[in-house]
């Protein structure tokens, strides 16, 4: 490198440390599940006494569908949100974060997942006792078969609290040996075989 150049790079260090560091990106998705048209939507920055203008220019948003809306980092993380539908009913949603959320469903809430249980006894041996409990759970809970043993060929049915889908499960057959399984997806895979 030649001396001038080297020169060059050297000046151009204070420039380069000196930018600014990356400012977290605002945008996010609006998901429409409110079983009509969303015409316009409108994103201030909290404390604007202006909506500014509709954010889905001439494009809504059918009821089913999403859509990306961008916004300046610039003008920061917090929001007052404003949807408007073609009957002309009004959605305010007041200081969001919209770094932190980085979607917004409108409609009805999304009901909480469904887990559930199918314990196929697929052995040789009585299945006694079986617990179930949500993953990283510090203690088993109850024994789930009360005093009715699981029998070799046989099935049981057990709906579980809603919320989580990731359990442990864990048997004891009539001969005291255990078996475990861990980080069960019972909502997507409810049958679960032992052995």
């Amino acid at each position: 490198m030649s001396p001038r150049a080297a020169v060059l790079a050297l000046l151009a260090l204070p420039i380069l440390s000196t930018a600014a560091p990356a400012q977290p990106d605002p945008s996010y998705t609006v998901v429409n599940n409110t079983g009509q048209t969303l015409e316009m939507l409108f994103a201030s920055p909290v404390g604007s006494q202006d909506w500014g203008y509709d954010r889905l220019g001439s494009q809504p948003v059918p009821s089913g569908s999403s859509r990306l809306v961008r916004l300046d980092p610039r003008d920061g993380c917090r929001y007052d949100l404003r949807a408007v539908f073609r009957d002309g009913t009004v959605q305010d949603m007041r200081n969001a974060d919209t770094c932190a959320a980085r979607m917004f469903r409108l409609g009805p809430p999304v009901p909480p997942p469904q887990p559930r249980l199918e314990l196929r006894n697929t052995g040789r041996r009585p299945i006694i006792a079986a617990y179930v409990s949500p993953s990283g759970a510090p203690d088993w809970g109850v024994d789930q078969l009360d005093v009715h043993p699981l029998r070799p060929g046989r099935s049981l049915r057990l709906e579980l609290p809603p919320g989580t889908c990731r359990y442990d499960l864990k048997v004891l057959y009539a001969d005291r040996a255990t078996e475990e399984r861990r980080g069960l997806d019972l909502c997507d895979r409810p049958a679960v075989r032992f052995p």
